[in-house]
Parts: structure tokens; C-alpha cells; sequence
């Protein structure tokens, strides 16, 4: 099963504010964690994703049923970031994991 093989992700949310002088901050705050898998779908597909998305490099999470991971939210494991670029998808109808696509960012910090 595929819980089998989930591990502890966090999740980011972007926070936009003023500063003094009206100067756009842009921070990255911990909304939270999720269960999930991270899976790189090898070679082919991830040229696949990269052409369907305009991203450089396209990975897939699933996850289990969460409000937490939204398009244009920020997935964290280890010291890698992605960008979540789609909304969810439960890809075999049966309500217990959902899928999302997301984009590897070359940063170890947000």
C-alpha cells in the first residue's frame, strides 16, 4: 500500500506584507505537516510534466487527505523545496490519498 512508504512533509504557505518604506516581504511560513511520498517518475515522464507544466523538473506527492496542500503552496523533505503546481487530484476514486504535481526548486531555503 501506498501509506507504506509516506514520510513526515512540511508544508509552506506564502505570507506577502509592507515594510516601512512599502516595500513587498515576502515570507515562508510552516502551515504544517502531512503524511506523503515524494516519487521522481523517472526520465520520461518527468519530460512529460516538464512540457505539460513549463517546469524544469516535475515530480509527483501523494498524500493523505489533507486541507493543507493547495496549488501554489510549498511542499518541504530533508532540505528540498517544491512548489506544488496543480490542485488535487484523487486518481483512483477511492478517497484515501490524493495526488499532486510539483516543481523541485533549486534553493535549500525559502
Amino acid at each position: 500500500m501506498i501509506k507504506d512508504y509516506y514520510t513526515t512533509l512540511g508544508v509552506y504557505d506564502l505570507t506577502e506584507t509592507k515594510g516601512d518604506f512599502g516595500e513587498v516581504i515576502e515570507t515562508y511560513s510552516l502551515i504544517g505537516n502531512v503524511e506523503g511520498l515524494i516519487n521522481d517518475p523517472g526520465p520520461e515522464k518527468q519530460s512529460i510534466i516538464a512540457a505539460k507544466y513549463q517546469v524544469l523538473n516535475g515530480y509527483n506527492l501523494y498524500t493523505e487527505i489533507n486541507n493543507l496542500v493547495k496549488q501554489h503552496t510549498y511542499i518541504k523533505k530533508g532540505d528540498v523545496y517544491y512548489r506544488v503546481i496543480t490542485n488535487a487530484k484523487d486518481t483512483v476514486q477511492r478517497g484515501h490519498h490524493l495526488k499532486f504535481i510539483l516543481e523541485r526548486l533549486d534553493t535549500d531555503e525559502l
